[in-house]
């Protein structure tokens, strides 16, 4: 898909910017998807007039990790490694919001927990079974992408369903 593309240096420079700029978006999203579920799961645990501290807190802390998983894994050679790791926990986070629509406080105790941990440990298992831990890079590693587009749907889909039910049990139990 990809060959044509090196065929004009024009074509491949556009190209190489949309795929970056697509990349880090999307790593954007993810990184404040993923700082806000964090501010949700301490706001159950303390409630606080202002979240403005904590959020930028988290935020430094979750850059921070990202920063020493890169610098960990340049050793290994394979800079897009770190990305197919990180698409399964972002896919579940994605998917999580979604299928609560935002309020991922109607979500059960601990089960928000639950579905990172079973999403995270199922992307683990499903990228070392589709592309195994490839100390170079390689084209295999794009096929992850559809793999996590599907993680991202089925999370999605079993949030929705939890706070569906979590909701129609919170009705009876009130009336």
């Amino acid at each position: 898909m990809w060959s044509g593309t090196l065929a004009s240096d024009t074509l491949f420079v556009v190209t190489s910017l949309a795929l970056i700029a697509s990349f880090l978006s999307a790593f954007n999203g993810a990184i404040l998807a993923s700082v806000h579920v964090g501010l949700v799961l301490r706001r159950r645990i303390t409630e606080v007039p202002s979240e403005l501290s904590r959020f930028h807190w988290l935020m430094v802390v979750t850059l921070l990790t990202v920063f020493f998983l890169f610098a960990a894994m340049r050793s290994m050679s394979n800079p897009y490694l770190l990305a197919n790791i990180l698409m399964g926990p972002y896919a579940s986070v994605g998917g999580v919001l979604v299928g609560a629509n935002g309020r991922v406080e109607l979500l059960a105790d601990r089960s928000l927990v639950w579905f990172l941990v079973v999403g995270s440990v199922g992307w683990f298992i499903y990228l070392v079974a589709t592309v195994g831990i490839p100390s170079l890079p390689t084209t295999y590693q794009v096929n992850t992408v559809p793999g996590g587009v599907l993680l991202f749907i089925v999370s999605a889909v079993l949030c929705w369903v939890h706070t569906a039910t979590g909701a129609h049990r919170a009705r009876h139990r009130n009336s």
